[in-house]
């Protein structure tokens, strides 16, 4: 881990690729649901229920983990926000 992460705990926050997952996930899902809405198409509703687990909870697990941003409280904040139709994040915690 150290060769990994040579600057440290500080290094590990807020990556990229969970900045792409959200970017990307949160376009993806939103052109998704309007499928599935205003369509009534049945494989949209499919996919974006896939992209929606894996984007809320790659967030959830991350800013569990307090490892989004250098923020403690910020990341407490985030991990409630995407949490909050599928789980608690305290438990999730414990």
């Amino acid at each position: 881990m150290r060769n990994h992460f040579p600057g440290g705990y500080q290094t590990t926050k807020g990556t990229s690729s969970v900045f792409k997952l959200w970017l990307f996930g949160t376009i993806a899902m939103s052109i998704l649901f309007y499928g599935m809405i205003a369509r009534g198409n049945v494989l949209s509703a499919l996919f974006a229920g896939i992209v929606y687990v894996m984007v809320h909870c790659r967030m959830t697990h991350e800013g569990s983990h307090f490892s989004l941003t250098t923020n403690q409280t910020l990341n407490y904040i985030l991990a409630n926000i995407y949490a909050y139709p599928t789980i608690c994040v305290t438990s999730w915690e414990l």
